[in-house]
């Protein structure tokens, strides 16, 4: 009841401290201050709280949204109810499932299930789908209604429902469709399995689709299980894919299953597919596989394949030296250069990815330093950045870095980013390299003068304006 909100403040900021069974009381409490709708910390103060209970409180939590009172706060449905779904949805475990859809079955109205349906989409399109139980698919349709077809067909095709598939899958393969629908419903089967997928997703990778559609298609196909894939994306490549880097993910395509491979390396067995296209990335997946047919005709082709000795990485460094040496690079020109390169696995002033570390806060002038970790990544590997090798029970193999891990699944992040959540009772083999995602040659393909683009902006001192 205190009037000055610096009170409720350091309320809200005690509950999330405190044991569940005094917490939550003070949270509902709080959440009936409207006044503080509008403040820039309280509600989100109140949510922290929530979180932090909502997995050791888990039933008392769900108890509290039995009632339609507290749905109908405008706190607790502009602030708490989209994130509570989100958290139990991206946890992942069966017991957060299932109090996610013990949420859908207690709301009371379709702007509180749209909230859900936001919480769970968002969830599931940062995590992937994994193993929806049965009771969560049964209440999202009972209570999302007609918008699972209509306004979030990602969301039914993630929740593994027929309708929503069918109708992506029509879409896909209709040239008349919204090339951006398109893709967006071609994206969401590189995380869910279903051999109906299949045939679309082939015909979609003919040459005659757009170029981002069949990326798009190629990407999903390695999440299918199908040998016919391994046999037409094989065809296709015979017949002539004229874009080099299709072509690669191609061949990096069907590394992952040993039936993919086997067809592969039949075709450059029997000469129909020249084995010097292929990259040193792709090759060390083959070599890879737990099928002894596949590695022993990898190395009939390409020999057993070895990192740079110590000699051959210190020659690559003074080369680099001396290229960086012998002239000015651009920072600008640097800044792009990074974008295609460095940028796909690390951040450096805000912009990349975050695959690998952040490079903004390490000592950047210090040029050797640079050129010892470019040249021979594996040196040194952080533990959080270990690359593991993981063998799904469907013959897939994958490498990554672990992003979460938990009893139940284990959630992989690859050299491109994506992520991708397997559950535990999927996974046959998971081992950890001592090699790591980042590739030692990494600038072969760069001139020298975009070698001292690269790094004139690797090494400015402050962001580019």
């Amino acid at each position: 009841t205190d009037p000055d909100p610096r009170v409720r403040s350091q309320l809200a900021s005690t509950a999330k401290r405190i044991p569940g069974p005094q917490a939550l009381p003070i949270l509902v409490a709080l959440w009936g201050r409207d006044e503080d709708l509008q403040d820039p910390h309280i509600p989100l103060l109140t949510w922290w709280a929530l979180e932090a209970h909502a997995a050791s409180d888990r039933a008392a939590v769900l108890r509290l949204f039995a009632g339609r009172d507290l749905w109908r706060r405008p706190m607790v449905e502009g602030t708490i109810v989209e994130r509570l779904a989100q958290r139990y949805a991206q946890a992942g475990s069966k017991d957060d499932l299932l109090a996610c859809a013990a949420l859908f079955n207690q709301a009371p109205e379709a702007r509180q299930v749209e909230r859900l349906l936001n919480g769970l989409e968002k969830a599931l399109a940062a995590t992937g789908a994994g193993d929806i139980p049965d009771e969560l698919r049964r209440a999202v349709q009972k209570a999302g209604g007609d918008s699972i077809l209509t306004t979030r067909v990602t969301l039914g095709v993630r929740l593994g429902l027929p309708e929503a598939r069918k109708k992506a899958l029509e879409i896909i393969a209709s040239d008349k469709a919204d090339l951006k629908k398109r893709l967006e419903y071609a994206r969401v089967f590189a995380e869910v399995e279903n051999p109906q997928a299949v045939p679309v997703l082939l015909q979609t990778l003919q040459q005659s689709s757009p170029l981002a559609l069949r990326k798009q298609a190629l990407a999903s196909l390695q999440r299918q299980e199908a040998e016919s894939i391994g046999r037409e994306v094989v065809a296709l490549l015979i017949k002539g894919e004229p874009d080099s880097g299709l072509r690669a993910e191609m061949h990096d395509l069907l590394a992952t299953r040993a039936s993919w491979a086997k067809a592969f390396l039949v075709a450059i067995e029997s000469g129909k597919l020249n084995p010097r296209g292929v990259s040193l990335d792709t090759v060390r997946k083959l070599l890879l596989s737990r099928d002894r047919e596949v590695v022993k005709l990898a190395e009939k082709h390409w020999g057993k394949v070895r990192a740079a000795t110590s000699e051959e990485k210190k020659k690559e460094i003074l080369r680099l030296g001396s290229i960086l040496k012998s002239g000015k690079g651009d920072s600008r020109a640097g800044k792009l250069i990074f974008a295609n390169t460095c940028g796909k696995c690390h951040k450096l002033f805000g912009q990349g990815s975050d695959v690998g570390p952040e490079l903004t806060y390490y000592e950047r002038d210090n040029l050797l330093y640079w050129l010892e970790n470019v040249v021979d990544p594996s040196a040194m590997i952080r533990d959080e950045y270990l690359t593991f090798n993981v063998e799904t029970k469907s013959g897939r193999t994958l490498v990554g870095i672990i992003a979460q891990q938990d009893r139940e699944s284990v959630t992989l992040k690859d050299g491109e980013g994506k992520v991708i959540r397997l559950p535990r009772t999927r996974i046959a083999d998971l081992r950890a390299s001592t090699t790591s995602l980042m590739p030692e040659d990494q600038l072969k393909t760069l001139k020298d003068q975009e070698i001292r683009d690269l790094f004139a902006f690797l090494t400015s001192p402050t962001p580019l304006r």
